[in-house]
């Protein structure tokens, strides 16, 4: 994750009570990972560079080949956690980082996020797309 394995690097540091906002992109041609941040869940604000008409919670991203997602994370769960593939296979190749909350110290925890189906229907609108222009 740009350009940093899991356990090398400086991890991402935040404080407790504000918000990262994260532009992902799976730029695998044949991959389809799913991650998550242990002990956070993502707001989808966008996919593929559009916003979704309604913001939904998730607890893990699921990434099809080439395809962005914009998502915003609370911090509000103070610790050392990995941000990082839901496969315990995957993440001891390292893919992933360590998220820091300021002042905490420690082993960066993972706990298996529950699994979700992917919904595209919980980031849509009942609202009438707008006529368009001439």
């Amino acid at each position: 994750m740009n350009g940093h394995m899991l356990g090398a690097g400086e991890p991402l540091r935040v404080r407790q009570g504000g918000r990262i906002p994260f532009r992902l992109l799976n730029a695998s041609a044949t991959e389809n990972p799913l991650l998550a941040l242990t002990g956070h869940s993502f707001k989808v604000i966008a996919m593929d560079g559009s916003p979704v008409p309604k913001p939904h919670m998730v607890s893990v991203l699921s990434f099809a080949v080439a395809e962005r997602i914009d998502a915003i994370v609370g911090t509000n769960s103070p610790g050392l956690w990995i941000f990082g593939s839901t496969l315990a296979k995957e993440r001891a190749m390292r893919l992933g980082i360590v998220g820091e909350y300021c002042r905490k110290t420690g082993a960066p925890v993972w706990r298996d996020a529950p699994l979700e189906t992917r919904n595209f229907a919980a980031f849509a609108s009942n609202a009438r797309a707008p006529e368009p222009n001439d």
